[in-house]
């Protein structure tokens, strides 16, 4: 095993970072100029023997400085970099996402010109760390606008216009550092989609529609417009719509990103009102037992034809109810 440490004496010793068969990682670490380190290298469960160590010092990715951002051309875009031995500059804005984490310690800068205006996602991939990606509009690494932040994976996504040029920073938060891959695409269009209930609505039901659309951008949406199809609309995310007549009503959902994509949804709510009721219920006034005397049921449907079972339930004291058709 490898350990590293720093302090003045074996006692006040405080680690770095280890490595051993059971810390499955390198003992890496950023090195500080002017500072003494120390290096204890062992065997495990008692054994002894000849131990090479070795040391090697990891330059910074040639994108560690702002004015050094790496160039991104045609998208999508996906590039590996490693953020070991990198650092920030004076004047590096700290990704507004990230100060709940303690900010960033390590970074690197890509640059992108789109020729067209349009919407685009960027974030990051990193498997041993967790990570943020951040966009600036601006000239200078002490002169830039943020206009969107992302962490763990998750996608910072914005409204890039032609000939712009736009910064992206890439980051460890908590302190980590390590290799991680960036990627920047153009940010698909969300993807509308509704419901409602009741599914056979008739006149006298009150409709509830609710969007379950999806942006993969994540940005979110701006409220939502309804066409219900019998000339009326309604905005917001679960509208309410009632009726007046039976009827087939094309209903159309429009979704609109923050960032300006949009997505429309279609369904069709069929409007069915079975008023099927019972006109007349007639039964005779007196009955001995083993006589058979009649029942009248009358029933009127005032819509549409329809198919009705009448059952009459007969209840005796002390038995289960039965029934006749």
């Amino acid at each position: 095993m490898v350990g590293v440490y720093s302090g003045g004496s074996v006692g006040g010793l405080a680690e770095i970072t280890c490595r051993s068969p059971f810390v499955v990682r390198d003992a890496t670490f950023l090195a500080q100029a002017g500072a003494t380190y120390h290096i204890q290298v062992d065997g495990m469960f008692g054994q002894s023997g000849v131990v090479e160590l070795r040391l090697e010092v990891f330059p910074p990715p040639p994108n560690d400085l702002f004015g050094n951002a790496a160039a991104i051309g045609a998208l999508p875009f996906s590039d590996a970099v490693d953020l070991t031995a990198a650092g920030t500059e004076g004047g590096e804005a700290s990704p507004s996402c990230a100060t709940p984490f303690g900010g960033v310690s390590s970074s690197a800068w890509y640059r992108f010109t789109p020729a067209a205006t349009g919407s685009i996602s960027a974030n990051t991939f990193s498997g041993g760390f967790s990570s943020v990606v951040a966009a600036y509009t601006g000239t200078s690494v002490a002169n830039l606008t943020e206009i969107g932040c992302g962490v763990f994976g998750n996608k910072s996504t914005f409204r890039a216009v032609a000939n712009t040029t736009y910064y992206f920073q890439v980051g460890g938060l908590f302190g980590q550092r390590g290799p991680l891959e960036f990627r920047v695409e153009v940010t698909p269009p969300p993807v509308a989609s509704f419901g409602f209930s009741p599914f056979d609505a008739s006149a006298f039901d009150v409709v509830q529609f609710f969007d379950q659309s999806f942006d993969p951008g994540g940005v979110g949406f701006a409220p939502q417009a309804w066409t219900f199809g019998d000339g009326t609309t309604g905005t917001g995310g679960n509208p309410t719509h009632r009726y007046a007549v039976d009827g087939d009503y094309p209903v159309q959902l429009t979704v609109t990103t923050h960032d300006g994509r949009t997505a429309v949804a279609s369904q069709t709510v069929n409007v069915r009102t079975h008023d099927v009721a019972i006109t007349r219920f007639a039964t005779p006034n007196a009955a001995s037992s083993g006589q058979t005397r009649r029942i009248v049921v009358s029933i009127t449907s005032k819509r549409y034809d329809e198919t009705v079972d009448v059952q009459l339930f007969r209840s005796v004291p002390g038995a289960s109810s039965s029934s006749a058709r």
